[in-house]
């Protein structure tokens, strides 16, 4: 454990530490998390967020294909396996990532208050518990680790941005 410790101070790690101490995520979780993201800017084309806009119904679709491509990589990447009545979601991309953020938001998002602090834990807070109501089960979490996701990538893109301006 202390080598992953030594590994993830590393001075080119400082951007992606400093958006992780948002997140409270420890050593294990930021080390397989630096595996899988780093350098941020695989998923960007030049050092901003792939978007493309589809036309759907008549009007155009926003498409973030960097953040889905980041995601896809965090193991929440899926396809619906359809036979006859039943429909069944099947993850695609990192189990180990998923897993590892799945028992990070059991342990500090699904607990009442706050527990992460700061306005992402407050925003991930106040999400769930607006989720519990409507959404049963672990879906409740898997729409968290979504959620999380997709907070995670817009603070690495804003925090290496930043730094490079």
């Amino acid at each position: 454990m202390k080598q992953i410790e030594q590994s993830i101070s590393l001075p080119q790690f400082n951007d992606y530490n400093r958006v992780f101490d948002k997140f409270r995520f420890g050593a294990s979780c930021r080390a397989i998390l630096l595996v899988h993201v780093f350098p941020i800017d695989r998923f960007l084309i030049d050092g901003k967020p792939h978007i493309e806009y589809e036309p759907s119904k008549g009007k155009l679709q926003k498409r973030n294909r960097s953040l889905r491509k980041f995601q896809a990589y965090l193991g929440l990447s899926f396809s619906y396996d359809i036979s006859g009545d039943s429909k069944k979601r099947k993850f695609h991309g990192s189990t180990l990532v998923r897993s590892h953020l799945y028992a990070w938001s059991v342990c500090l998002v699904s607990r009442k208050g706050n527990i992460i602090g700061g306005d992402v834990g407050k925003q991930l807070s106040d999400r769930y518990q607006d989720l519990r109501k409507t959404v049963k089960g672990k879906d409740c979490l898997v729409r968290i680790l979504f959620k999380v996701t997709r907070m995670l990538f817009y603070e690495l893109v804003n925090e290496v941005e930043n730094q490079t301006s």
